[in-house]
């Protein structure tokens, strides 16, 4: 069992070679538009993106325009191959045919991000507006954390304040809240500006005006924690009926300014009851706590935990 820091990288040509790959060949085997989503999410789960995409597009062909998990996927796929334009158009698709509350939270999100990843304060501001309703009616963590880059994008930082007191009197937790601001960008919402050591330096400080105890981004003035103590993962005796199965658990974690985890967040989860597990296991963790202008810091930390059942 592997545990580690991860690293994701996602090659732009790669992607757009993908989504521009042609029909399927006449030979291959049928398939529906469900079948082509799982195979999709299992191909993106296991890394390879490549062929995540071309599945996703394989079930927009199937669906024929009027699936929205098959028009979300796409459109993400558009957003990392950096093609702004096609992502925003083929997320509106997705928003127009969404059927439930569930597809329409996802195509929202997913249409707002690709809106905050355009230089264009119009398209900010738009994006802005789709987050507030949606975090209106929604409690969704990714929409408020949205809602609140885009604010900060347009420089409507004491409205960003409010939102956050708001979220308070409803009765969030600590815990829940700083999960959001673990997420929140400053900028627009290219994957570039999450990578770019100034711009991380001023998303801290500016997220920090908006929450004196908001978690810390790791990068430029912000160090990566190390670990003092940790246990491993226990294999389930469910797992064990399922040898040779192997797989990584992905989650997000806030350590707090003394070096303790107080809250997860699930990226990529795993079955057999390992993700469960792996959570327990990282709970008991402890770290050195970060500091930042010599002071301890609460940061938000992605780890990998990776199984291999024997």
């Amino acid at each position: 069992m592997n545990i580690n820091v991860l690293l994701l990288s996602l090659p732009s040509l790669v992607i757009a070679l993908a989504l521009s790959s042609g029909p399927a060949r006449a030979d291959s085997p049928p398939a529906t538009v469900a079948q082509e989503l799982e195979r999709a999410r299992s191909l993106a789960s296991h890394g390879d993106q490549q062929n995540a995409c071309r599945a996703y597009s394989r079930a927009n062909e199937l669906a024929e325009g009027k699936s929205s998990p098959s028009l979300i996927g796409v459109a993400n796929c558009y957003k990392e191959a950096k093609d702004g334009a096609k992502a925003v158009a083929t997320a509106r698709q997705a928003l127009a045919v969404a059927a439930t509350p569930e597809e329409r939270t996802q195509a929202t999100i997913t249409l707002g991000s690709a809106l905050l990843g355009q230089a264009d304060e119009k398209a900010w501001t738009e994006a802005a507006d789709l987050f507030k309703e949606q975090a209106a009616s929604s409690s969704e963590t990714l929409s408020g954390s949205w809602l609140l880059s885009a604010l900060l994008a347009l420089h409507r930082d004491q409205e960003a304040v409010e939102f956050l007191r708001s979220l308070r009197k409803q009765g969030k937790s600590t815990e829940d809240i700083q999960q959001m601001l673990c997420i929140v960008n400053v900028g627009d919402g290219s994957k570039d500006a999450w990578q770019d050591p100034r711009q991380i330096d001023d998303r801290n400080v500016r997220v920090r005006k908006l929450d004196p105890d908001a978690p810390m981004r790791i990068g430029g003035k912000v160090g990566r924690p190390e670990i003092r103590h940790r246990t491993d993962p226990e294999m389930t005796a469910e797992s064990r009926r399922h040898p040779g199965h192997h797989g990584t658990v992905i989650m997000e974690a806030v350590i707090d300014a003394q070096g303790q985890v107080r809250s997860t967040r699930i990226l990529a989860g795993q079955p057999y009851g390992l993700t469960q597990c792996a959570v327990a296991a990282v709970k008991t963790w402890t770290f050195k706590p970060v500091t930042l202008d010599s002071e301890p810091v609460p940061v938000c930390y992605v780890l990998t935990i990776s199984f291999n059942v024997t």
